[in-house]
């Protein structure tokens, strides 16, 4: 059972039409000295500036989970990893983002999800990044017919299942920046 509460962001586990997964690379998509930490697994937004944001409240439609990154350091070095620290200065600026509309994703839930959650939508929350590299975000697990991410199925594991204490889901997004938005059942 889900029973521990141990939130690893929003991360892909497949691809709805048999494809991969793979993250779609972009430059100069983050401003050095951006100052908001960003983690993998952790939702992003494009601004009018033409750069991305983390997504910081329910409601805010989603560009994209955020994947990792690679850059130069002001003192030469190059960094390749899974999280943006907060106010980096860097050039070469390179992020991973996922963001095809056909990707299934995990998420944990902030409490238990009944099988009655199937096909609902529910907004993103804790929006915080880890130590470890990986977003700390859950999906809200009073679901609705309206919220950033659509409830597909519960996670398959054997370890888990509908109404545990901390569901874990598989979802899609919802609310896109990408695709129109659909209501949920």
């Amino acid at each position: 059972m889900s029973t521990t509460n141990q939130p690893y962001g929003i991360l892909p586990i497949r691809h709805m039409g048999g494809g991969t997964t793979r993250p779609e690379q972009f430059g100069s998509l983050i401003n050095s000295g951006y100052g908001t930490a960003l983690s993998t697994g952790q939702p992003v937004i494009l601004t009018t500036s033409g750069v991305i944001n983390a997504v910081s409240g329910a409601g805010d439609e989603i560009y994209g989970i955020f994947a990792g990154v690679t850059y130069t350091a002001t003192d030469g070095g190059q960094f390749n990893g899974p999280n943006w620290a907060a106010s980096t200065t860097a050039t070469d600026i390179t992020v991973a983002l996922w963001m095809d509309p056909m990707i299934v994703y995990k998420v944990q839930a902030n409490g238990a999800v009944a099988v009655t959650g199937r096909g609902a939508c529910a907004d993103i929350l804790n929006f915080q990044s880890a130590a470890n590299g990986f977003s700390q975000c859950v999906v809200n697990a009073a679901v609705s017919s309206s919220g950033q991410l659509r409830v597909v199925d519960k996670y398959l594991s054997p370890s888990n299942d509908f109404g545990d204490a901390f569901t874990e889901l598989q979802v899609t997004i919802a609310k896109s920046q990408i695709i129109a938005q659909k209501s949920g059942v």
